[in-house]
């Protein structure tokens, strides 16, 4: 069902997503200029991120339906079970499909930290990996809505199939129904 609301929800958390990637490289990758020194952009002096001829960037949304399927505790410590259901949509076409997925969220409080293993599938290949992050439901989130569970975590996957050899790097923020992403696939890691 379509909902503007989420749409526009989607959209501010892409735009969020992008600005923290690109400002999310540790400073001491970066080649600053000198104080006082003139800068210039050329070929070869711009800093060290991925680009190139073996990088796509893209961004998009997964809609998720999910169920919680039980809980433990482990050395003290509060774990909660769930499996995902996603429809992936993606700017790149390999990074649109179906995924499924099974996370565990650590904590019995507000926030806390999730680990996850899943696979993304469509009819040429498929992308397995892990994934991590925090979850919170303070009503911290930018949407503060009170109530609301978000979640931001960061994604890898390897390729196969028609991927294999290439690898996705995936940085995602939403809730437990609908997702923003953003990330970069990259051949020969």
């Amino acid at each position: 069902m379509f909902d503007p609301v989420k749409v526009v929800i989607a959209g501010a958390l892409v735009f969020a997503l992008g600005g923290l990637f690109l400002i999310g490289q540790p400073l001491a990758q970066q080649r600053l200029a000198q104080p006082g020194a003139e800068a210039t952009l050329q070929p070869g002096n711009a800093a060290d991120v991925a680009v190139g001829p073996d990088m796509t960037y893209f961004t998009g949304t997964e809609v998720c339906t999910g169920e919680r399927t039980g809980s433990d505790i482990v050395d003290g410590i509060a774990q909660a079970y769930r499996h995902n259901s996603c429809d992936f949509v993606s700017s790149d076409p390999r990074f649109t499909g179906t995924m499924d997925g099974d996370v565990i969220a650590y904590g019995s409080g507000y926030t806390g930290p999730w680990t996850g293993e899943s696979v993304l599938t469509n009819e040429d290949g498929a992308w397995r990996g892990t994934s991590e992050g925090v979850w919170d439901a303070s009503n911290a989130s930018p949407l503060g809505t009170p109530g609301l569970t978000f979640h931001y975590g960061v994604v890898t996957w390897v390729g196969e199939g028609a991927y294999e050899g290439s690898t996705v790097h995936l940085y995602m923020a939403g809730t437990d129904e609908m997702t923003s992403h953003t990330g970069w696939i990259s051949a020969g890691e």
